[in-house]
């Protein structure tokens, strides 16, 4: 009898010890606000902002323009990529620049800097919001260097460059519909052309797009799809040219 209290009681120390040894193995880190912390399974960690990147050397561009510039709209924007997919500077995927500060030549101011700041880098994407007149020309200058098309896909949204050039070296364009009155002057007011409501969202959703796709799909009807993706709550349709009538295959406008 007593043989058998021994066994029993062996049995239930060992049971103890493996269910306290899976306890232990639930506890996690966390990177939260760039500090790391031990969670144990009993802590609600759904109320702790955490990290949802995975690091790697791949990074994406977001470049922000003009209507997107304002250091709070940066800051903001910053805040939210960076607990969802890091910043650079801590071995995230997120390259913020920000025009014109970071394009400063001197005295002058020069987009054609991009070339140098995207050169070295193994890129997921470029997200350009507000693009300033000549970041086209640049990206394509860019281009020329691969000696074939940009390997990573490129989102312009709410672009302030020349139309055809910015469809010609991006993936995917688009912009804010514009309502015009038959006296010719434009509805809305020039921050509602270049903001929307949901714009971290739609920031998020382009960034996602750039890290999934891998490489630039074709240029094809297929690309509505994409467009709706990135613009989720809006109605998207494709940009008509006003002159000839025709669609264009990349470029879309949103409500």
């Amino acid at each position: 009898m007593k043989k058998n209290t021994l066994i029993f009681t062996s049995i239930i120390a060992f049971t103890s010890i493996i269910f306290t040894s899976c306890v232990q193995k639930k506890d996690r880190i966390i990177i939260s606000q760039g500090e790391v912390k031990l969670s144990n399974s009993t802590e609600n960690i759904s109320s702790i902002q955490t990290q949802t990147w995975h690091c790697n050397n791949k990074k994406t561009v977001v470049l922000f323009g003009y209507g997107f510039n304002s250091p709070d709209f940066v800051q903001e924007t910053l805040s939210n990529l960076s607990i969802k997919f890091g910043l650079a500077e801590n071995s995230g995927k997120i390259i913020p620049l920000v025009y014109p500060e970071d394009f400063k030549n001197g005295s002058k101011t020069n987009i054609s800097l991009l070339i140098k700041k995207l050169s070295g880098t193994d890129l997921d994407g470029v997200v350009i919001l507000g693009s300033p007149e000549g970041t086209s020309q640049a990206l394509t200058r860019f281009s020329d260097t691969f000696g074939k098309p940009l390997p990573f896909p490129v989102i312009s949204a709410f672009s302030q460059d020349e139309s055809l050039s910015t469809e010609y070296i991006s993936t995917i364009v688009i912009d804010k519909d514009i309502k015009i009155e038959l006296n010719g002057t434009i509805e809305n007011t020039e921050e509602e052309l270049t903001i929307i409501p949901d714009i971290q969202n739609f920031i998020e959703n382009a960034v996602k797009f750039c890290i999934n796709i891998q490489t630039p799909p074709e240029k094809d009807k297929n690309l509505l799809k994409y467009a709706e993706n990135i613009s989720k709550n809006h109605k998207v349709s494709r940009y008509i040219d006003a002159e000839t009538g025709l669609y264009s295959i990349n470029h879309f406008y949103i409500d």
